[in-house]
């Protein structure tokens, strides 16, 4: 099991969800989304979440909710539960769907 030593979240999350308190992550601008992977890749080393191959730029990845949001919505804008997870089809946050993320988040 991998463990993810989570960091505090961007400033532009924390003002957007200040402006928004009941807002979910499908509400979120394309420039916050890019923010947060920025931010995930960093504390990750510029790993995958799930396979730890190397994420050569933050176009080749996307963001990744430890607990699905379809099983747990409230969490959808919680950086402590987003991660960066390669694009590899078949695997990985391809085939996370709504599965438990097998890895622990430290925050």
């Amino acid at each position: 099991m991998r463990t993810i030593s989570k960091g505090t979240e961007p400033s532009s999350l924390t003002a957007w969800k200040r402006a928004n308190p009941h807002g979910r992550y499908n509400q979120l601008t394309e420039e916050i989304r890019r923010t947060i992977r920025q931010y995930a890749l960093a504390e990750q080393f510029y790993l995958c979440a799930y396979c730890c191959q190397r994420i050569q730029n933050i176009d080749a990845c996307h963001n990744e909710h430890i607990e699905a949001q379809k099983l747990n919505p409230r969490r959808t804008v919680d950086f402590s539960n987003i991660v960066a997870s390669c694009n590899t089809s078949n695997q990985c946050g391809d085939a996370h769907k709504s599965q438990p993320l097998p890895l622990t988040s430290q925050g």
